[in-house]
């Protein structure tokens, strides 16, 4: 590599997304390296498992095909007129971190369903959905197919074109992001009722944070030294800017939580720290241990 190829590579862009890829993807290993430390995959639900994996699949789709589906040059029909599709910015980094997220969530899930067998745990746990959850994602996979057979029949019958394609990607990365708001929102109330955050990993959410500011820098230096700023730009760079914000704002309520809780979580002496996640919010898609349990995480989505 000459010295003006390195010199590339050490861009303000390549860092910030060099920065997002290796913070919210290290962000995601807890789940997987704890149930292989403690042969078990008690800290974490199938709920998670399974609408962190579809999400996941979601994003890969999108990614990829923003990165390798674009045509250089296309006009299609807008509401206003016959205007360029605009290109999102979508890099190596975004698709690296998609399958390696995609990857890890395969991970997960075969902790489950071969965690006795592949992961020699103790017992294979069956993976059943809590009604509401399910009928999430059962959601989720049913508008899936239907935007899915919708550019199918789009593209056999007028050809492939940009605007479809980035409808189906932003359509795909609505559900990526309906699936992260669907797993952040439980952690919040189960936080409040116990006023505690004792067992509660906020080590991966300050990598979140950390990620999700990276990737919203990197998108803004793209955005400036190519395109500009305008409404055209943050309907074709929806996904990663929602993801970004997304991310942002409910880390930035966990850090928020922690420094009102603080006292009885490092203290340990609130009573409503030791009571169980299900007692508290019913219907909450992962377990969140108790303060005795050497499982307690944040799952990451």
């Amino acid at each position: 590599m000459d010295v003006d190829s390195f010199r590339g590579w050490l861009s303000f862009d390549n860092v910030m997304g060099g920065i997002y890829v290796v913070a919210w993807s290290v962000s995601m290993y807890p789940p997987v390296t704890t149930n292989w430390h403690y042969k078990s995959t008690n800290g974490v639900s199938p709920d998670f498992v399974l609408l962190n994996t579809s999400g996941y699949m979601y994003q890969v789709i999108s990614t990829t095909l923003q990165f390798y589906g674009w045509r250089p040059s296309s006009t299609s029909a807008s509401r206003g007129g016959k205007v360029p599709v605009e290109q999102p910015i979508v890099t190596t980094f975004d698709v690296w971190y998609a399958v390696h997220g995609l990857l890890l969530c395969y991970a997960l899930l075969s902790q489950y369903i071969l965690g006795k067998q592949l992961w020699h745990f103790s017992e294979n746990r069956p993976v059943t959905m809590k009604p509401l959850y399910k009928k999430i994602l059962l959601l989720s996979l049913t508008l899936f197919v239907a935007s899915t057979v919708r550019i199918c029949v789009a593209v056999y019958t007028t050809g492939w074109d940009n605007s479809k394609l980035l409808q189906y990607t932003n359509d795909l990365y609505m559900l990526k992001i309906s699936m992260s708001i669907t797993k952040y929102i439980p952690q919040i109330r189960y936080n409040y009722a116990r006023k505690s955050l004792k067992g509660f990993a906020l080590k991966a959410v300050v990598l979140d944070i950390i990620g999700g500011v990276a990737s919203i820098l990197q998108l803004v230096y793209q955005l400036g030294t190519a395109h500009g700023f305008h409404w055209s730009t943050f309907v074709s760079n929806f996904g990663k800017i929602g993801m970004a914000l997304v991310t942002i704002l409910f880390s930035s309520v966990f850090v928020a939580q922690w420094v009102v809780y603080r006292p009885a979580t490092e203290c340990g002496d609130s009573e409503r720290a030791a009571i169980p996640m299900h007692n508290l919010v019913p219907d909450a898609p992962h377990q969140v241990c108790s303060s005795n349990d050497p499982q307690a995480t944040l799952y990451k989505i």
